[in-house]
């Protein structure tokens, strides 16, 4: 099976269909800039976007629920979701409720971290532990 490396994962997360090439190994930055752009339509990411979705991608992928919630609540942070999804849609609300599984790369979830200022990667890897 063919294994994709943290960056390679990144950019195809960032920039999915877009045309680039970028040698095989080396520090991230290097990479970035000896990175062949052939896309008119889309901009290369920069280093800290390529960066934070390489944190993303060493992450765990998915936690479960209770897994979730035990690391909100040891980081403080558990009410202050709570409140959040409770100004969100049914749909939210729902997933968080009854969800069995909660995947990093969830809209609700970045959107949630977003707003209130968590580290996803960190997070993840704090709850998957737990």
């Amino acid at each position: 099976m063919f294994s994709q490396d943290a960056f390679t994962l990144a950019m195809l997360e960032l920039r999915p269909g877009c045309d680039w090439q970028a040698p095989p190994s080396g520090e991230t930055a290097e990479r970035l800039a000896a990175m062949e752009w052939n896309e008119s339509g889309a901009a290369p990411p920069t280093l800290a976007e390529l960066e934070a979705a390489m944190a993303l991608t060493a992450a765990p992928q998915k936690v479960t629920n209770l897994q979730m919630r035990r690391a909100l609540r040891q980081l403080g942070k558990l009410a202050a979701v709570n409140a959040y999804v409770a100004t969100q849609s049914d749909d939210v609300k729902d997933s968080w409720e009854y969800g069995a599984e909660i995947p990093i790369t969830s809209p609700m979830v970045i959107a949630a971290a977003t707003a209130l200022g968590v580290d996803l990667a960190a997070l993840f890897i704090l709850a998957a532990t737990l």
